[in-house]
């Protein structure tokens, strides 16, 4: 390995930016060398053991219970949050009694308007009439 690439490779790892590999390298070259940073290197290898078994369970065991507890604050906001928008929505958009018109003065408003046009009498042939439609001819 170049002294170069060393260099770097060093520095990324002083930075806590390397990869395992990357670390097992360094780890490799300065087990055959002989340099200040070789009694880390020796150091990190020899105290690289595996985590016991009983602390990857507890620690399991208290990032599960912090992940569910998590969750129920998530739905509980996200529950808070929906009931706040069906009250906000239920006091904008449904429209109160007093602001309605009821039916007789909803009439009375339309019979005033069709009274304020005058009935023209034309001579007209009427063709077909119903309750709903009439066809005639000028």
């Amino acid at each position: 390995m170049k002294k170069e690439q060393l260099k770097e490779l060093l520095e990324l790892y002083l930075e806590g930016k390397t990869t395992r590999n990357e670390e097992n390298t360094l780890k490799e070259y300065y087990k055959g060398n002989s340099d200040v940073d070789n009694v880390w290197f020796q150091f990190i290898r020899n105290n690289d053991n595996p985590m016991p078994e009983e602390l990857k369970q507890s620690l399991s065991a208290v990032l599960n219970t912090k992940q569910e507890s998590n969750i129920r604050i998530r739905r509980a906001l996200l529950s808070a949050a929906a009931v706040i928008i069906v009250i906000v929505s239920g006091i904008l958009f449904i429209p109160r009694q007093s602001d309605q018109m009821n039916k007789n003065q909803i009439i009375a408003t339309l019979n005033e308007a069709i009274g304020m046009f005058e009935e023209v009498d034309l001579e007209r042939e009427v063709i077909y009439e119903d309750e709903a439609l009439i066809i005639y001819l000028k």
